[in-house]
């Protein structure tokens, strides 16, 4: 079994949105960069012109960077680094800041994409975020399955400044609402594929199913917009939630679409996606999510090259499943 993360609702910079003309189109979803304060770019996640998340990255050498994010409940702050997304990894990471080891501090940061991340509810204010506003360097050390030691140490110039933009960002609840880019129908083969809204109790074998609970339900693959994309996810038909694994969470949407069709559930090979294969949606920044559900499972979730299995949310957090397949026309 691959990668689980554990910790509470958090950071949006990983969505999707599917790629077929029956979306609703009232739904409008947008990710816009808001500002700048030194290193860092601010940007803004609102829903049918509602804000959903304010985030802060910062680009360091060789791929790595930091992140703050706050959202209704929760704050977080995350980095990445060369090996910190290595697999067998844990998820035990000490922090210290100014150079200052030894008043350092372990705490979990999960997995998140290629993101290691902290996350702190709102309603308890965390001192170790107040550091983060407000110290000059931040250094991140993790034990790698070699038993060597990895530290990355950031500068927090422009910090201060972001975070108070970032919360700032959140409070402004008068969001423009653009429309965000409608999905096109990309389906050439005989059998069409289409999402329609889903009603509680609806069944029907017109709906696509990744399998059936031991006690005989049906589990249908489902989608919704998150933070400027539309992500798949499963749901059972006497349920009211579309069940997605995002952010290191399990995110359970209220209004979400089912997808219609047939198709087959086909296992990857070489970890390279089918030719067939249905695209299901996208990430925020355009990149495709397919549909695939957990093998011997019936639960479903997305994939795409750069996962480390099909992500599915369950439980109250997202999990990583590395056997799975992929659904294809």
């Amino acid at each position: 079994m691959g990668h689980q993360m554990f910790f509470p609702r958090l950071f949006r910079l990983l969505g999707a949105a599917v790629l077929f003309s029956s979306l609703p189109l009232s739904a409008k979803a947008e990710a816009t960069q808001y500002g700048t304060a030194g290193p860092w770019t601010l940007y803004r996640d609102t829903y049918d012109g509602k804000i959903e998340e304010c985030y802060a990255t910062m680009s360091a050498n060789s791929g790595t960077g930091m992140l703050f994010s706050t959202q209704l409940n929760s704050t977080a702050i995350g980095y990445k680094s060369a090996h910190s997304n290595d697999d067998g990894t844990g998820n035990q990471v000490e922090i210290w800041f100014d150079n200052n080891r030894a008043e350092s501090q372990f705490v979990e940061m999960g997995y998140s994409g290629e993101w290691r991340v902290y996350s702190s509810s709102n309603s308890e204010p965390d001192g170790l975020l107040d550091l983060f506003a407000n110290a000059s360097s931040v250094s991140f050390g993790l034990t790698l399955p070699s038993g060597s030691f990895e530290v990355s140490t950031f500068s927090l110039s422009g910090s201060n400044q972001m975070t108070k933009r970032t919360y700032a960002c959140f409070q402004n609840a008068q969001a423009p609402a653009a429309p965000a880019p409608v999905p096109v129908a990309q389906a050439s083969a005989p059998t069409g594929y289409g999402w329609i809204n889903f009603q509680p109790g609806q069944q029907g074998p017109h709906l696509v199913a990744a399998g059936q609970t031991p006690d005989g339900w049906p589990v249908y693959v489902c989608g919704a917009y998150i933070q400027g994309g539309f992500h798949p996810g499963m749901v059972l038909p006497s349920s009211d939630v579309c069940s997605i694994g995002y952010g290191g969470a399990e995110q359970r949407v209220t209004q979400f679409q089912v997808l219609t069709g047939r198709g087959n559930w086909k296992l990857p090979w070489g970890g390279n996606v089918p030719d067939d294969a249905i695209e299901g949606g996208y990430e925020a920044d355009g990149r495709k999510l397919y549909i695939c559900r957990a093998a011997g499972t019936e639960f479903a979730g997305k994939y795409r090259p750069g996962f480390k299995g099909c992500n599915i949310g369950d439980g109250g957090s997202e999990v990583t499943y590395e056997a799975f397949e992929i659904l294809t026309f």
